[in-house]
């Protein structure tokens, strides 16, 4: 939340010999070569902070603090035919969004306290909801199954079992913190790593040993 609409694109730091300099964040590192970026935890960011992607997101143009300018293939192409040739572009501070550069935004479904993807924003991605991942699941088997499946196979199922019988029992207690597929995904990786339970790697996983004992139901 602390995040402004300058942290997505560029940070000020200090180069070796002090002076202040613009850093890419990496964002703008995915435009130069057109990596996938993924923005995790959207719904948490201050409002108007993922305005600063709309020209971006829209016409696949946006200018940086320090007055870096990224273009469209095609209007970087257009630019450069009647401007001596990309060299000469590069040279006024002018770059191309790669074309393989894409974005994709997680957060959690707006409320009506957090109204998040609404107005200008809502146009600005196409979106699907995800059902959580226990909705995915009626037994520990059937959880174990998709962790498994979703880590790669990296974890065989019987080892997940249990932890997986233990996320559904603690599951919806007000005082854990609330399970997601990424901490399964996290045991399942520690699971496929180390020799151990799984019930141990889940538990850390959701900072349970931090907790109370009486929140530990022990």
């Amino acid at each position: 939340a602390d995040m402004s609409a300058r942290d997505l694109t560029q940070r000020r730091d200090t180069d070796a010999q002090g002076a202040t300099v613009w850093r890419d964040t990496p964002l703008v590192r995915a435009l130069r070569q057109g990596r996938l970026v993924v923005l995790d935890g959207v719904h948490r960011l201050a409002q108007g902070t993922l305005a600063v992607l709309a020209r971006l997101l829209d016409d696949r143009e946006i200018t940086l603090f320090d007055g870096t300018r990224f273009v469209g293939a095609a209007r970087f192409e257009a630019l450069a035919h009647g401007t001596g040739g990309p060299a000469a572009l590069r040279a006024q501070r002018v770059e191309r969004v790669h074309p393989s550069f894409r974005v994709v935004a997680l957060g959690l479904p707006p409320t009506r306290e957090n109204p998040w993807l609404a107005g200008e924003l809502g146009a600005l991605f196409a979106f699907a909801e995800v059902p959580p991942v226990l909705a995915a699941a009626t037994s520990p088997d059937d959880m174990a199954r998709l962790v498994a499946s979703a880590a790669g196979g990296s974890a065989s199922v019987a080892k997940l079992v249990p932890a997986c019988t233990f996320a559904l029992r603690v599951a919806g207690h007000a005082a854990l913190p609330p399970l997601s597929l990424r901490h399964l995904l996290r045991v399942a990786r520690r699971v496929s790593m180390y020799e151990g339970d799984a019930s141990d790697a889940l538990a850390t996983a959701l900072l349970l040993p931090l907790l109370p004992t009486a929140a530990r139901g022990e």
